[in-house]
């Protein structure tokens, strides 16, 4: 536990007591029992939630609207920001 003192441009001073992530102690040896399940895996669903919430697929939709594209810009998008989120690299390495 540590006391973090804030200083904002007002003057002020705020103080709170913050738990330090390296107070926690690991045991790097400890095994999980055989056949538990508590890993989780939710893959995309995290960053298809903000891409949501930023509006981005109200975007790409309006803009696509009038025009006679083959494919659908919002999908197309989604997996290109997906792909370069979960494993960032060049542009060429997406697809």
């Amino acid at each position: 536990m540590n006391l973090k003192v804030s200083r904002r441009k007002t003057g002020r001073t705020y103080q709170s007591i913050v738990k330090n992530y390296r107070d926690k102690n690991i045991n790097m040896v400890e095994q999980l029992a055989q056949g538990a399940d508590d890993r989780k895996n939710f893959g995309y669903a995290a960053i298809l939630k903000i891409y949501h919430e930023l509006g981005l697929h109200r975007f790409f939709n309006n803009k696509a609207r009038n025009k006679d594209f083959e494919h659908n810009t919002n999908s197309i998008m989604i997996l290109l920001v997906i792909s370069r989120l979960l494993s960032p690299g060049s542009k060429k390495k997406a697809f």
